[in-house]
């Protein structure tokens, strides 16, 4: 993927109800050099604290915007409440299929024809499960259950 310049903008949290996650909005001109087509894993901070991998996403219904989620845990940290102007640096975060799985798939003609054959989503999920661990062995296992799996589809 080729390298993209992050974004920066200030916005506003919001949420449109007490039930539902806080979120910021983006308008798509913003975006643009980006190229988005739908859900993409970004990475970035939010008033300079780093909020790690998120996905952004279209608004739809018409609006020529995207949004990103915040969890409270995170807004807590940030000490970010419901109508805080918010400075975002944003940046495109690396999709490219984790080491642990690629390493495990060059092994196999069909398991790697099995990974192809998933959708962009699928693909982006157990990505992003993987990536998710902490710890170098987690992430072998995870990419070893994401590989099992695979190799279950392989055979049905």
């Amino acid at each position: 993927m080729e390298t993209q310049h992050p974004v920066q903008i200030s916005t506003q949290l919001q949420r449109k109800d007490p039930r539902l996650p806080v979120y910021v909005v983006i308008p798509s001109h913003h975006l643009k050099p980006w190229g988005l087509t739908g859900t993409t894993v970004i990475e970035g901070s939010a008033n300079g604290y780093p909020f790690g991998r998120r996905t952004i996403k279209a608004w739809g219904k018409g609006r020529d915007e995207w949004f990103i989620e915040f969890t409270a845990a995170f807004c807590k940290t940030a000490s970010l409440q419901v109508g805080d102007r918010v400075d975002l640096e944003i940046q495109l975060a690396d999709t490219s299929t984790p080491q642990e799985l690629e390493s495990i798939l060059s092994q196999s003609k069909s398991l790697e024809a099995a990974w192809l054959a998933l959708s962009e989503r699928e693909r982006r999920d157990a990505g992003e499960h993987i990536r998710a661990a902490k710890a170098p062995a987690t992430r072998q296992r995870r990419a070893g259950s994401v590989a099992q799996r695979l190799r279950v589809e392989v055979k049905t």
